[in-house]
């Protein structure tokens, strides 16, 4: 690791800021700043050029702070480009949050569900690395309002369901480009195995507080701490049950599914749990997948889904008083 320390400032040092929204705000688009959906210029390859002998560590990277913060208003949103997007404009470094509940990995800021687990983030980075081979990604991965300390596990199974293991740079050394080129190198921020460089063996310059357009950012990120140290006690408020009802529902469509192959049919059972507060589990997205539903259009269909759930629940708790009717 001496190659590696005092080197990796320049990975980061270069951290593109994209967006936050604001209420009653139009969209900016300039080469200073961005809160458009859509990047006005795209550099997908541009690690192309880079010599293979040099050392990664001698190319200064553009990444953004909390990557996948899309939703959640002000307070939690940092950044209006998807991941597909950012990683076509020129984005190379990545700053994930995983929450890990019940071998579930899902993606926050802070209280904010995020409405993608990390196996949208690693179909995004595989679809995104065979289409240019030149390029490499690195990734800062890290648990977020959960505690478990214990993810290592979650995260070698969600590679190897939506990714391939061969992806991974495995090693704590600094790469050369050409070593790099089409892999994805994880900067560990949790315990367990080595899965690529560590992240706080690294220096680390990681001044992510920017000028802000909100009078009382303080007051209001007070608030929020607060409300996520409260939404940490109720453990499994959201997730609770869901893989249990998975299974069950697996296992009494089993029997529908067999009959089905014997007749000659293509079948295939994908129970589709979604919490009452919106929470849905990875086969939400499976079965999208399944379906057809890729990309920017699986993104709208998922988010759709849970805010129906969280409207549907509104709405039974609005009715709890009143009477059933038969009609």
């Amino acid at each position: 690791m001496e190659g590696t320390r005092g080197h990796i400032l320049q990975l980061m040092v270069m951290g593109v800021l994209l967006g936050t929204a604001f209420p009653v705000h139009r969209a900016v688009q300039t080469p200073e700043y961005d809160d458009t959906s859509t990047p006005e210029i795209l550099n997908p390859s541009w690690m192309a050029t880079i010599p293979d002998i040099y050392s990664l560590s001698d190319v200064t990277m553009p990444g953004t702070h909390n990557t996948m913060a899309l939703y959640g208003g002000s307070l939690s949103e940092c950044n209006s480009w998807s991941l597909a997007f950012q990683l076509r404009a020129g984005i190379r470094f990545l700053d994930i949050r995983v929450r890990h509940a019940k071998g579930n990995l899902t993606i926050h800021h802070g209280i904010s569900y995020q409405y993608a687990h990390f196996g949208d983030v690693l179909m995004d980075v595989v679809a995104f690395l065979r289409e240019y081979p030149s390029e490499t990604v690195l990734m800062r991965l890290k648990e977020e309002l959960s505690n478990t300390r214990d993810i290592y596990g979650a995260v070698v199974r969600y590679i190897n369901e939506y990714a391939h293991w061969d992806l991974l740079w495995h090693s704590r050394e600094m790469p050369s480009m050409g070593e790099a080129r089409g892999k994805l190198i994880v900067l560990q921020d949790f315990t367990g195995p080595d899965l690529g460089i560590l992240y706080n063996s690294l220096d680390i310059a990681d001044d992510w507080k920017v000028s802000t357009h909100l009078k009382h950012f303080d007051e209001a990120m007070e608030l929020a701490c607060g409300l996520a140290e409260g939404a940490q006690r109720e453990e499994d408020t959201w997730e609770y049950h869901l893989e249990e009802a998975f299974e069950r529902k697996l296992s009494k469509y089993a029997g529908l599914v067999s009959d089905c192959k014997q007749a000659g049919w293509r079948a295939r059972c994908i129970p589709v749990e979604v919490g009452c507060r919106g929470f849905a589990t990875r086969f939400l997205a499976s079965a999208y997948i399944e379906l057809g539903v890729q990309g920017v259009s699986k993104r709208s269909a998922f988010c759709s889904t849970t805010e129906a759930a969280e409207r549907a629940s509104k709405w039974l708790w609005l009715k709890r008083g009143e009477p059933w009717s038969a009609k």
